[in-house]
Protein backbone atom coordinates (compact mmCIF):
# COMPACT_ATOMS: atom_id res chain seq x y z
CA UNK A 1 0.00 0.00 0.00
CA UNK A 2 1.43 3.52 -0.90
CA UNK A 3 0.05 4.75 2.43
CA UNK A 4 -0.27 3.75 5.65
CA UNK A 5 -3.93 4.02 7.66
CA UNK A 6 -3.27 6.39 10.76
CA UNK A 7 -3.01 4.70 13.88
CA UNK A 8 -5.94 5.49 16.41
CA UNK A 9 -4.28 7.19 19.75
CA UNK A 10 -3.89 4.57 22.81
CA UNK A 11 -6.45 4.69 25.41
CA UNK A 12 -5.63 3.69 29.02
CA UNK A 13 -7.97 3.62 31.88
CA UNK A 14 -6.98 5.25 34.80
CA UNK A 15 -8.68 5.97 38.71
CA UNK A 16 -8.50 9.15 40.06
CA UNK A 17 -9.22 10.40 43.39
CA UNK A 18 -8.93 13.89 45.15
CA UNK A 19 -6.50 14.97 48.07
CA UNK A 20 -6.75 18.24 49.60
CA UNK A 21 -5.74 20.09 52.67
CA UNK A 22 -8.55 20.93 55.51
CA UNK A 23 -9.35 23.94 55.92
CA UNK A 24 -7.56 25.87 58.58
CA UNK A 25 -10.72 27.78 60.09
CA UNK A 26 -14.33 27.13 59.63
CA UNK A 27 -14.81 31.18 58.62
CA UNK A 28 -14.47 31.99 54.99
CA UNK A 29 -11.69 34.34 54.02
CA UNK A 30 -12.91 38.21 53.69
CA UNK A 31 -15.84 37.20 55.73
CA UNK A 32 -14.61 36.91 59.11
CA UNK A 33 -16.96 40.05 60.75
CA UNK A 34 -20.05 37.95 59.45
CA UNK A 35 -21.29 34.90 61.45
CA UNK A 36 -22.11 31.83 59.42
CA UNK A 37 -25.59 29.95 59.42
CA UNK A 38 -23.24 26.67 59.54
CA UNK A 39 -20.01 25.53 60.38
CA UNK A 40 -17.86 24.80 57.04
CA UNK A 41 -16.31 21.12 57.88
CA UNK A 42 -12.67 21.49 57.26
CA UNK A 43 -13.38 17.57 55.66
CA UNK A 44 -15.64 19.51 52.69
CA UNK A 45 -13.80 20.93 49.48
CA UNK A 46 -15.22 24.04 48.94
CA UNK A 47 -15.46 26.45 45.59
CA UNK A 48 -11.98 27.56 44.89
CA UNK A 49 -9.96 25.52 47.28
CA UNK A 50 -7.07 23.99 45.83
CA UNK A 51 -7.01 20.03 45.68
CA UNK A 52 -4.84 17.31 43.99
CA UNK A 53 -6.35 14.90 41.60
CA UNK A 54 -4.27 11.66 41.48
CA UNK A 55 -4.50 9.46 39.16
CA UNK A 56 -3.35 5.80 38.79
CA UNK A 57 -2.87 3.44 36.25
CA UNK A 58 -0.40 0.60 35.05
CA UNK A 59 1.79 1.44 31.55
CA UNK A 60 0.58 4.95 31.43
CA UNK A 61 3.13 7.72 29.99
CA UNK A 62 3.79 10.87 31.55
CA UNK A 63 1.83 13.83 29.58
CA UNK A 64 3.85 16.99 28.99
CA UNK A 65 3.42 20.48 30.58
CA UNK A 66 1.20 21.59 27.60
CA UNK A 67 -1.49 18.68 28.50
CA UNK A 68 -5.56 19.54 28.08
CA UNK A 69 -8.23 18.03 30.05
CA UNK A 70 -11.30 17.03 27.56
CA UNK A 71 -14.23 16.38 29.18
CA UNK A 72 -17.35 13.29 28.12
CA UNK A 73 -20.32 15.30 26.58
CA UNK A 74 -22.54 14.25 29.53
CA UNK A 75 -20.95 17.71 30.96
CA UNK A 76 -22.68 20.51 29.45
CA UNK A 77 -20.19 22.89 27.69
CA UNK A 78 -20.91 26.40 29.27
CA UNK A 79 -20.42 24.11 32.66
CA UNK A 80 -16.82 22.29 31.16
CA UNK A 81 -14.22 25.18 32.30
CA UNK A 82 -15.41 25.45 35.61
CA UNK A 83 -14.84 21.84 36.45
CA UNK A 84 -10.88 22.21 36.92
CA UNK A 85 -9.61 25.32 36.76
CA UNK A 86 -6.30 26.49 36.09
CA UNK A 87 -4.66 22.58 36.65
CA UNK A 88 -1.29 22.34 36.43
CA UNK A 89 1.09 19.15 36.31
CA UNK A 90 2.99 18.78 39.65
CA UNK A 91 3.67 15.47 39.97
CA UNK A 92 4.87 12.15 37.26
CA UNK A 93 5.70 8.79 36.93
CA UNK A 94 4.90 5.65 34.62
CA UNK A 95 2.21 4.69 37.66
CA UNK A 96 0.65 7.65 38.86
CA UNK A 97 0.30 11.77 37.64
CA UNK A 98 -0.82 14.62 40.05
CA UNK A 99 -2.14 17.77 38.76
CA UNK A 100 -3.11 20.46 41.29
CA UNK A 101 -5.93 22.49 40.21
CA UNK A 102 -9.26 23.60 41.82
CA UNK A 103 -13.16 23.92 40.96
CA UNK A 104 -16.20 25.98 41.07
CA UNK A 105 -18.42 23.73 40.16
CA UNK A 106 -20.83 23.36 42.89
CA UNK A 107 -22.54 20.45 43.22
CA UNK A 108 -22.26 16.71 43.48
CA UNK A 109 -21.61 15.22 39.60
CA UNK A 110 -20.28 11.58 38.41
CA UNK A 111 -17.42 13.17 35.66
CA UNK A 112 -15.75 11.53 32.84
CA UNK A 113 -12.85 12.88 31.59
CA UNK A 114 -9.63 12.59 29.04
CA UNK A 115 -6.07 13.88 29.87
CA UNK A 116 -4.41 14.35 26.65
CA UNK A 117 -0.87 15.85 25.55
CA UNK A 118 1.36 12.78 25.12
CA UNK A 119 3.70 13.27 22.84
CA UNK A 120 2.97 9.42 21.31
CA UNK A 121 -1.00 10.47 21.22
CA UNK A 122 -1.46 8.32 24.23
CA UNK A 123 -5.13 9.29 26.34
CA UNK A 124 -5.92 8.56 29.47
CA UNK A 125 -9.18 7.93 30.56
CA UNK A 126 -11.17 8.52 33.72
CA UNK A 127 -14.81 6.83 32.91
CA UNK A 128 -16.42 7.61 36.44
CA UNK A 129 -14.80 10.42 39.36
CA UNK A 130 -16.89 12.20 42.05
CA UNK A 131 -16.38 15.57 42.41
CA UNK A 132 -18.27 17.13 45.34
CA UNK A 133 -17.47 20.36 45.51
CA UNK A 134 -19.87 22.95 48.21
CA UNK A 135 -20.86 26.30 47.41
CA UNK A 136 -19.69 28.62 50.13
CA UNK A 137 -22.47 30.88 49.49
CA UNK A 138 -24.83 28.48 51.28
CA UNK A 139 -23.33 29.39 54.79
CA UNK A 140 -23.27 33.00 54.07
CA UNK A 141 -25.80 35.34 55.76
CA UNK A 142 -27.94 37.58 53.12
CA UNK A 143 -25.87 40.34 51.84
CA UNK A 144 -22.28 38.33 52.61
CA UNK A 145 -19.78 39.21 50.87
CA UNK A 146 -19.64 38.63 47.21
CA UNK A 147 -16.29 38.96 44.55
CA UNK A 148 -16.98 39.73 41.63
CA UNK A 149 -13.26 39.39 40.17
CA UNK A 150 -13.67 35.38 40.97
CA UNK A 151 -15.10 32.66 38.74
CA UNK A 152 -18.52 32.45 39.65
CA UNK A 153 -19.55 28.84 41.15
CA UNK A 154 -22.42 26.81 38.98
CA UNK A 155 -25.69 25.81 40.68
CA UNK A 156 -26.00 22.62 41.27
CA UNK A 157 -26.94 19.84 38.32
CA UNK A 158 -29.93 19.90 37.29
CA UNK A 159 -30.97 23.45 38.29
CA UNK A 160 -29.06 24.88 35.03
CA UNK A 161 -27.78 28.30 33.68
CA UNK A 162 -31.63 29.43 33.27
CA UNK A 163 -32.15 28.95 37.29
CA UNK A 164 -28.89 30.24 37.95
CA UNK A 165 -30.18 33.84 36.27
CA UNK A 166 -33.82 33.35 37.91
CA UNK A 167 -32.31 33.23 41.37
CA UNK A 168 -30.24 36.58 40.65
CA UNK A 169 -26.73 36.98 41.13
CA UNK A 170 -25.58 37.93 44.37
CA UNK A 171 -25.05 41.73 45.00
CA UNK A 172 -21.46 43.09 46.16
CA UNK A 173 -21.88 45.98 48.87
CA UNK A 174 -22.05 49.20 47.51
CA UNK A 175 -19.82 51.14 45.42
CA UNK A 176 -18.05 54.90 46.03
CA UNK A 177 -17.29 55.30 42.67
CA UNK A 178 -14.85 52.90 41.79
CA UNK A 179 -14.16 51.51 44.90
CA UNK A 180 -15.96 48.54 46.27
CA UNK A 181 -17.30 49.39 49.99
CA UNK A 182 -16.61 45.77 52.11
CA UNK A 183 -18.66 46.26 54.48
CA UNK A 184 -22.64 46.77 54.76
CA UNK A 185 -24.49 50.16 54.12
CA UNK A 186 -25.51 50.44 57.73
CA UNK A 187 -22.15 50.58 58.76
CA UNK A 188 -21.16 53.33 56.54
CA UNK A 189 -24.24 55.09 57.75
CA UNK A 190 -23.18 54.45 61.52
CA UNK A 191 -19.85 55.65 60.43
CA UNK A 192 -21.47 59.21 58.80
CA UNK A 193 -23.93 59.64 61.47
CA UNK A 194 -20.66 59.23 63.99
CA UNK A 195 -18.25 61.58 62.32
CA UNK A 196 -21.33 64.28 61.65
CA UNK A 197 -21.70 64.24 65.77
CA UNK A 198 -18.34 64.89 66.26
CA UNK A 199 -17.88 67.53 64.09
CA UNK A 200 -21.01 69.41 65.44
CA UNK A 201 -19.87 68.73 68.81
CA UNK A 202 -15.63 70.10 67.59
CA UNK A 203 -17.24 73.32 66.23
CA UNK A 204 -19.85 73.82 69.48
CA UNK A 205 -16.52 73.21 71.69
CA UNK A 206 -15.01 75.57 68.89
CA UNK A 207 -17.56 78.69 69.23
CA UNK A 208 -17.55 78.11 73.28
CA UNK A 209 -14.05 78.35 73.23
CA UNK A 210 -14.05 81.52 70.68
CA UNK A 211 -16.85 83.68 73.00
CA UNK A 212 -15.23 82.71 75.63
CA UNK A 213 -11.94 84.50 74.36
CA UNK A 214 -13.82 87.44 72.95
CA UNK A 215 -15.46 87.83 76.63
CA UNK A 216 -12.25 87.78 78.26
CA UNK A 217 -10.57 90.11 75.81
CA UNK A 218 -14.01 92.18 76.31
CA UNK A 219 -13.19 91.95 79.90
CA UNK A 220 -9.60 93.14 80.21
CA UNK A 221 -10.70 95.99 78.20
CA UNK A 222 -13.30 97.15 80.54
CA UNK A 223 -11.69 96.43 83.76
CA UNK A 224 -11.44 99.84 85.97
CA UNK A 225 -7.88 100.35 87.65
CA UNK A 226 -9.72 101.70 91.10
CA UNK A 227 -12.19 98.61 91.03
CA UNK A 228 -15.55 97.64 89.34
CA UNK A 229 -17.10 99.13 92.85
CA UNK A 230 -15.53 102.72 92.59
CA UNK A 231 -15.83 103.05 88.69
CA UNK A 232 -19.90 102.46 88.87
CA UNK A 233 -20.16 104.71 91.37
CA UNK A 234 -17.84 107.32 89.35
CA UNK A 235 -19.30 106.69 86.36
CA UNK A 236 -23.03 106.68 87.79
CA UNK A 237 -22.44 110.28 89.23
CA UNK A 238 -21.13 111.32 86.04
CA UNK A 239 -24.27 110.27 84.43
CA UNK A 240 -26.15 111.88 87.39
CA UNK A 241 -24.76 115.26 86.79
CA UNK A 242 -25.44 115.27 82.97
CA UNK A 243 -29.08 114.27 84.07
CA UNK A 244 -29.39 117.13 86.78
CA UNK A 245 -28.38 119.70 83.85
CA UNK A 246 -31.10 118.28 81.91
CA UNK A 247 -29.04 117.15 78.93
CA UNK A 248 -30.57 113.87 79.38
CA UNK A 249 -34.22 112.80 79.44
CA UNK A 250 -35.74 110.49 82.29
CA UNK A 251 -36.40 108.02 79.57
CA UNK A 252 -32.43 107.55 78.53
CA UNK A 253 -31.18 107.92 82.22
CA UNK A 254 -33.38 104.65 83.37
CA UNK A 255 -31.38 103.36 79.84
CA UNK A 256 -27.77 104.48 81.52
CA UNK A 257 -28.48 102.77 84.91
CA UNK A 258 -29.53 99.60 83.62
CA UNK A 259 -26.35 99.44 81.25
CA UNK A 260 -24.14 100.65 84.34
CA UNK A 261 -25.65 97.93 86.40
CA UNK A 262 -24.90 95.18 83.32
CA UNK A 263 -21.45 96.69 82.99
CA UNK A 264 -21.15 96.39 86.77
CA UNK A 265 -21.79 92.44 86.66
CA UNK A 266 -19.49 91.75 83.86
CA UNK A 267 -16.19 93.72 85.18
CA UNK A 268 -16.74 92.04 88.65
CA UNK A 269 -18.54 88.38 87.99
CA UNK A 270 -17.92 88.16 84.30
CA UNK A 271 -21.58 88.10 83.32
CA UNK A 272 -21.79 88.91 79.90
CA UNK A 273 -23.46 92.58 79.11
CA UNK A 274 -24.41 91.85 75.17
CA UNK A 275 -26.74 89.66 76.24
CA UNK A 276 -29.97 90.71 75.00
CA UNK A 277 -31.82 90.28 78.72
CA UNK A 278 -30.23 89.43 82.22
CA UNK A 279 -31.79 85.75 83.25
CA UNK A 280 -28.34 84.91 82.90
CA UNK A 281 -27.37 87.49 85.93
CA UNK A 282 -30.39 86.19 87.92
CA UNK A 283 -29.50 82.28 87.23
CA UNK A 284 -25.63 83.35 88.36
CA UNK A 285 -26.81 84.53 92.24
CA UNK A 286 -29.48 81.88 92.46
CA UNK A 287 -27.06 79.08 92.22
CA UNK A 288 -24.47 81.91 95.00
CA UNK A 289 -24.78 80.31 98.47
CA UNK A 290 -24.60 83.88 99.81
CA UNK A 291 -27.40 84.99 98.06
CA UNK A 292 -30.84 84.94 100.07
CA UNK A 293 -34.19 84.73 98.30
CA UNK A 294 -35.51 88.07 99.40
CA UNK A 295 -32.75 90.16 98.51
CA UNK A 296 -32.56 87.68 94.89
CA UNK A 297 -35.94 89.00 94.45
CA UNK A 298 -35.45 92.48 94.51
CA UNK A 299 -32.85 92.44 92.47
CA UNK A 300 -34.64 90.59 89.95
CA UNK A 301 -37.31 93.43 90.19
CA UNK A 302 -34.64 96.10 89.73
CA UNK A 303 -33.63 94.28 86.33
CA UNK A 304 -36.95 93.99 85.09
CA UNK A 305 -38.00 97.50 85.71
CA UNK A 306 -35.62 98.88 84.73
CA UNK A 307 -35.49 97.00 81.22
CA UNK A 308 -39.14 97.59 81.26
CA UNK A 309 -39.08 101.24 81.65
CA UNK A 310 -36.23 101.78 78.68
CA UNK A 311 -38.63 100.70 76.25
CA UNK A 312 -41.93 101.92 78.25
CA UNK A 313 -43.59 105.29 78.58
CA UNK A 314 -41.71 108.21 79.99
CA UNK A 315 -40.87 107.60 83.81
CA UNK A 316 -40.60 110.62 86.19
CA UNK A 317 -38.27 112.06 88.05
CA UNK A 318 -38.72 110.53 91.66
CA UNK A 319 -38.84 107.51 89.51
CA UNK A 320 -35.31 107.75 88.42
CA UNK A 321 -33.98 108.63 91.86
CA UNK A 322 -35.36 105.95 93.27
CA UNK A 323 -33.26 103.62 90.12
CA UNK A 324 -30.70 104.91 91.67
CA UNK A 325 -30.68 104.70 95.55
CA UNK A 326 -31.82 101.04 94.66
CA UNK A 327 -28.70 100.39 92.07
CA UNK A 328 -26.28 102.00 94.36
CA UNK A 329 -27.88 100.00 97.81
CA UNK A 330 -27.19 96.76 95.09
CA UNK A 331 -23.71 97.06 94.26
CA UNK A 332 -22.56 98.27 97.98
CA UNK A 333 -24.38 95.07 99.08
CA UNK A 334 -22.57 92.93 96.39
CA UNK A 335 -18.96 94.93 97.67
CA UNK A 336 -19.40 94.25 101.03
CA UNK A 337 -21.42 90.75 101.34
CA UNK A 338 -20.25 89.00 97.92
CA UNK A 339 -23.59 87.99 97.22
CA UNK A 340 -27.16 89.65 96.80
Amino acid sequence: MDSVAEKAPETKKIDCKLEFEALKSPIVPRVHTFPLKNEISGSLLTVGHPFKLICTGEGIRVPSAEFRLRFDEALAKPLQKYAFVEPKLVESSPDQIVIETKSYLAGKRQLKFFIEGDASGQVLEAASFELNVISVRSFLPKGGYFDENAPQPIPEEGQGLTGATQQGKPQPFPMLGNIEMPYPIYLWIALAVVILLFSLTAFAVYRTKKRKKELMSRWEECKSPVGSHKDFHKTLRSKERVWYQKDVDNQQMILKIYEELRLFFFREYQLDNQKKDHKHILEFFAKNKKSSSSRLNRLRILLDDLSDASADQVEKEEDVKDYLKRSRELVDHLYLKGGV
